[in-house]
């Protein structure tokens, strides 16, 4: 049996070894050029970070701002679906002149009658 076995500690295969990384690093550098890396680095959390979470005032704020914005957005959502589904329903759409009942003269008199005794 012949067995294969690999001497790393040669100076030929460590010249070698640094070589072949040497080439890669090099290559990966040029295939990969800063501006590119600096660009793809810029993602919506880094701008955010930039922005939003700079100082605590500034992020309570965005938050309070944001509160308050999507309260009325959720709000005004919420409204328009309540008046759609209940079109007619609802108290200030409901005609009120056919709920006018008169009183009877003869109720009235009764009336005046019970004050007297």
């Amino acid at each position: 049996a012949v067995s294969r076995t690999h001497d790393c500690s040669s100076p030929a295969s460590t010249i070698f070894r640094s070589g072949v990384m040497n080439a890669f690093r090099s290559g990966v550098q040029r295939a990969v050029r800063p501006q590119a890396l600096a660009a793809s680095k810029r993602g919506i959390l880094d701008i955010a970070g930039r922005t939003i979470f700079r100082s605590n005032i500034t992020y309570v704020g965005y938050i309070l701002v944001g509160s308050v914005v999507l309260e009325a957005v959720y709000g005004n959502f919420t409204e328009m679906l309540w008046r759609m589904n209940n079109q007619g329903k609802l108290y200030e759409q409901i005609d009120w002149s056919q709920f006018v009942f008169e009183l009877d003269e003869e109720d009235e008199d009764d009336d005046e009658d019970d004050d007297d005794e």
